[in-house]
C-alpha cells in the first residue's frame, strides 16, 4: 500500500507543481536532452548561465489548481468510502496535505476522484487522463498480484494441512 501512496504523492506533486514532491526536476530534463527526446522540455540556458525549465503540458495553471482544490474541498462521499477528503486539500496554498493521506485515500484519489476532477478542466487533457487511467489500473493489478503472492506464501509457511 505504500507504493500506492508514493505514486499518488508523485503524481499530485507533478500535476500541482509542488517543489520537491514531483519527479520533474532539472536532472530529469537534462536526461531528456541527453536522450534527445521531447525537445520542448529541454532546459533553456539564460544569459546569466542559469537554466530555466519550460512549463510542461501536464502542469496545471493557477486557475486549474484552484478548480481541482475546490473540487476536492466541496466533495462529499458516503461514509466508509474514504476519509474526509476536505482535510487533505489546502485551498489557500493550492496543494494537497500529503502527510494526512492514508494509503486508501491515495488509492481512491488516483483511481477515481482525480480522473473525474481532471475531466472538468477546460484544458484538452484527454491524453493525460487516459494515461493516468492506464497507469492506475496497472498499479492496482500489480498490488493485487503482490497480495495474492503474499497470501500464498503465508499458506505455504503454515504447512500442507492448513490449506
Amino acid at each position: 500500500m505504500h507504493l500506492t501512496k508514493n505514486v499518488c504523492e508523485s503524481m499530485l506533486g507533478i500535476l500541482m507543481a509542488h517543489k520537491g514532491k514531483g519527479k520533474d526536476s532539472l536532472e530529469t530534463r537534462q536526461d531528456l536532452q541527453e536522450m534527445n527526446v521531447r525537445s520542448e522540455l529541454h532546459p533553456i540556458v539564460q544569459a546569466e548561465g542559469k537554466k530555466n525549465l519550460p512549463v510542461a503540458s501536464w502542469t496545471l495553471q493557477k486557475d486549474e489548481k484552484e478548480k481541482i482544490c475546490s473540487f476536492f474541498d466541496e466533495l462529499k462521499v458516503p461514509t466508509g468510502y474514504s476519509s474526509n477528503i476536505k482535510r487533505l486539500v489546502n485551498t489557500k496554498e493550492l496543494k494537497f496535505n500529503m502527510s494526512c493521506m492514508k494509503a486508501h485515500d491515495c488509492h481512491v484519489i488516483m483511481t477515481q476522484l482525480l480522473l473525474v476532477a481532471l475531466c472538468f478542466l477546460k484544458k484538452n487533457n484527454l491524453a493525460l487522463i487516459l494515461w493516468m487511467k492506464s497507469r492506475t489500473q496497472r498499479l492496482a493489478s500489480y498490488m493485487s498480484r503482490i497480495r495474492s503472492l503474499r497470501t500464498r506464501w503465508q499458506l505455504v509457511k503454515l504447512g500442507p494441512g492448513m490449506m
